[in-house]
């Protein structure tokens, strides 16, 4: 990977795998990186294996944990120059028949709106 020095990046769901590889990428590429998580142990695990990194627990379904991930890199980073869309989930697994409405919006919450969000914070 080319040298990311210089540059600040917000990595989505940067706790667990591609997302966490990826952060840990950049870091090494020497850029500075700030993570968010769904779950406390993915944050913690995450932070600890990886001085510099930083970050917080945000679900990307939800605008205003968007906007708040946003307020907090963007004070810690000090601006923004990469945005990796990376959350989603593949829930539910189950026959259609059986996902409930609750299931089918947290999905959608997830895998729609966590890509809108973070892209366009309000």
């Amino acid at each position: 990977m080319q040298s990311l020095h210089g540059k600040r990046a917000i990595i989505t769901g940067g706790g667990r795998g591609i997302g966490r590889a990826t952060a840990e990428r950049f870091l090494t590429a020497g850029a500075e990186v700030y993570v968010c998580c769904l779950t406390r142990e993915s944050l913690d695990n995450v932070l600890a294996d990886n001085p510099g990194l930083k970050g917080c627990l945000a679900d990307v379904g939800e605008a205003d944990q968007v906007a708040q991930l946003f307020h907090h890199a963007e004070a810690h980073l000090g601006g923004l120059d990469v945005l990796v869309n990376n959350a989603g989930i593949g829930d539910p697994r189950a026959p259609i028949e059986e996902v409930t409405d609750g299931e089918w919006r947290h999905a959608f919450a997830v895998n729609i709106d966590g890509m809108f969000y973070p892209t366009f914070p309000r």
